[in-house]
């Protein structure tokens, strides 16, 4: 199975494998845009994020958050 979207500033995507609320992937390719000050920062935090398996959650209709085995979390929104 695929996954794609955007981390903030760059778009990814790749592979993923999922086992009840456990998410693996890898490896993501992104483009390579340059985005101004914390967007990179956030970005590079989440695909740092997304190296290791990661625990799901889904508090709300339309929104994941992530969670990975250092405590580190990402809630992602669904564009529309």
């Amino acid at each position: 199975a695929q996954l794609s979207g955007s981390a903030g500033c760059n778009r990814f995507s790749g592979p993923y494998t999922a086992d009840g609320r456990t998410l693996a992937t890898g490896p993501l390719i992104a483009t390579k845009m340059a985005c101004p000050g914390a967007a990179m920062t956030q970005e590079q935090a989440f695909f740092k994020l997304m190296t290791g398996p990661v625990t799901t959650e889904f508090p709300t209709n339309g929104t994941m958050e992530i969670t990975g085995a250092d405590g580190q979390t990402a809630v992602l929104k669904r564009a529309i």
